[in-house]
C-alpha cells in the first residue's frame, strides 16, 4: 500500500446455528463442511478453512454464504484477488448486500482500483449515510484520483460524526494534503495539516515510527506555510 492507516478492514463472517461438534471425518453435507470451516476461521487456521469452504462449495455450488467467508480469509491472508472474485459470486446471489459492497469496495481500493472502489463503496453508503469508516475510504478514494474539493467533503464528514473519527489523524492528514493541491487554499492546508501534525504526534513512540513518510509530508506543508 501507499500509505499506513489505522483502520482495520472489516471481515464479515457468516455463522450456520450451531449443529454439534464435528470431526473432518464426520463432515459430510454442505452445512456441516461449512461449519466446520467456521471454526477453522475463528482459529485462526486459514488454510484448512479455505480447503473446508471449498468442499463446501464443492458439495452445494449454491452455498453463496461459504464464497462470502472465503472472501474473507482470503482478505485476512492478503490474497485480495481472490477475495474479489468471491465476492463478484456473493453479489450476483445478493446484488444489495451492503457487508459484501463495502468488502469488495476496499478490496478494489487496496489492489489500486479506485474507480470501482468508489461505486461499491457508494452504494454501500447508500445504506449507511453515517458510516465513518466508508466516508473515510470514498474520500481518499478521490484524493488518489485527483478529485480533491469532494475528497475534502467525504473525509470531513468523519470528523463530525463521533469523537473517534474527531480524534484521528488521518482524516486531517488526507485534507491536508486536498488542500495543499488546490490553488488559494494553502492558508487551509496549513491549518489541518498542523492539526494532522499534532495528533500524530500524540500517539505511542511506537506507533508513531510507521508513520515518518506522513510527518514529512506534513511538516513539509507546514514549512510553506
Amino acid at each position: 500500500m501507499e500509505f499506513y492507516h489505522v483502520r482495520v478492514i472489516k471481515i464479515i463472517l457468516f455463522f450456520i446455528p450451531f449443529l454439534g461438534i464435528l470431526s473432518e471425518l464426520k463432515a459430510q453435507t454442505a452445512d456441516e463442511l461449512f461449519y466446520q470451516a467456521c471454526n477453522y476461521t475463528i482459529e485462526g487456521k486459514y488454510s484448512k478453512a479455505i480447503s473446508f469452504y471449498d468442499k463446501t462449495i464443492k458439495t452445494d455450488p449454491q452455498y453463496w454464504y461459504a464464497y462470502l467467508n472465503r472472501a474473507s480469509v482470503y482478505t485476512l491472508k492478503g490474497n485480495y484477488k481472490k477475495a474479489i472474485a468471491d465476492l463478484d459470486i456473493f453479489l450476483e446471489y445478493d446484488t444489495e448486500s451492503p457487508g459484501a459492497l463495502e468488502s469488495r469496495g476496499i478490496m478494489y481500493f487496496e489492489t489500486g482500483q479506485y474507480e470501482k472502489s468508489i461505486d461499491d463503496i457508494t452504494k454501500a453508503l447508500e445504506q449507511n449515510e453515517e458510516s465513518s469508516y466508508l466516508n473515510f475510504y470514498l474520500g481518499v478514494c478521490k484524493y488518489k484520483l485527483g478529485d480533491y474539493k469532494n475528497a475534502i467533503i467525504y473525509l470531513e464528514i468523519p470528523t463530525q460524526l463521533d469523537q473517534e473519527s474527531a480524534n484521528n489523524w488521518e482524516n486531517y492528514y488526507y485534507i491536508a494534503l486536498c488542500y495543499s493541491n488546490i490553488e488559494s487554499m494553502k492558508t487551509q492546508a496549513c491549518d489541518f495539516a498542523k492539526l494532522a501534525f499534532n495528533k500524530l504526534e500524540s500517539l505511542e513512540k511506537q506507533e508513531i515510527k510507521f508513520h515518518k513518510k506522513e510527518l514529512k509530508a506534513l511538516k513539509k506543508i507546514i514549512s510553506d506555510c
